[in-house]
Order: C-alpha cells, then sequence, then structure tokens
C-alpha cells in the first residue's frame, strides 16, 4: 500500500514543486522512510497558494506516527511520536461538510487535521482520511 500511496505523492511533487534538484533530494528521502504506513495523511500538498515548507506528511504507523516536514534546503525533517503517547483524540464531523481531528501527545505537542482548510480540492477525500484515522485511534 504504502509503495502505491508514497508514488502518487511522488508525481504530485513532481508537478507542483518542478523537477529541481531539491524536489529530486526530497523524494528519495522518503524512500528511507516508506514503511508500514497503514494511512498517510498529506496536509497543504493538495493547496494552490501552499508552498514546500507548509506541506506535512502524517503517517500513520502500526504503534507511531511520523511527520515530515520539506525543508526550503531540500532536506526533510522526521518527528515520531509513539500511539503511546497519544493523551487525548477529538473530532469534530459535519457530514458533507469538514472533519478535524486534533490528536494531543505528551508534551504538549499535537496535530491537527483539517479536510476543509488542508486542501483546495481534495477535501471529501481528506475526509474520509480522517475518519478512518479516527476509527483507528
Amino acid at each position: 500500500m504504502a509503495t502505491n500511496i508514497f508514488s502518487r505523492l511522488t508525481d504530485h511533487m513532481y508537478k507542483k514543486w518542478g523537477l529541481t534538484t531539491d524536489t529530486e533530494d526530497q523524494i528519495y528521502s522518503l524512500a528511507v522512510i516508506e514503511g508500514d504506513v497503514k494511512f498517510l495523511y498529506a496536509k497543504n500538498f493538495f493547496k494552490s497558494e501552499a508552498s514546500r515548507e507548509d506541506a506535512i506528511l502524517f503517517l500513520f504507523e502500526e504503534n507511531r506516527v511520523r511527520t515530515v516536514k520539506f525543508l526550503d534546503d531540500g532536506s526533510i525533517a522526521i518527528e515520531t511520536y509513539p500511539l503511546s503517547s497519544i493523551r487525548k483524540v477529538s473530532l469534530n464531523h459535519k457530514d458533507r461538510g469538514f472533519s478535524i481531528l486534533k490528536i494531543d501527545f505528551d508534551k504538549d505537542v499535537s496535530i491537527t487535521l483539517d479536510s476543509h482548510s488542508d486542501s483546495d480540492h481534495k477535501s471529501g477525500e481528506l475526509q474520509k482520511m480522517i475518519l478512518e484515522i479516527y476509527k483507528t485511534l
């Protein structure tokens, strides 16, 4: 599953950011973290006004969540949070509207996934993904 998801993302990265050395470096760097990903949430990847630095990948795996940020020097920054460190999960949902999932971890770290504001034209797909993630947490 992860290979197909990463392949689609890398295609989108080339289209959005062009075939540059930084884009290639980041795509090759993603290959290092490709693994047993259950859910992949792409925040700000499908927003026309979002920059490379605004895009964040959330990789939901069996026992952890990893965030991947794309830095302007062509590198990626990865942070890992064990699922056991989740303190609270909150869902705000309106069918055929939006879903907002907030995950609070230890040490005042939180992740917010918002199907409406994280994309210009894929909010329905993101909403479905948020609901699937919520069901597994």
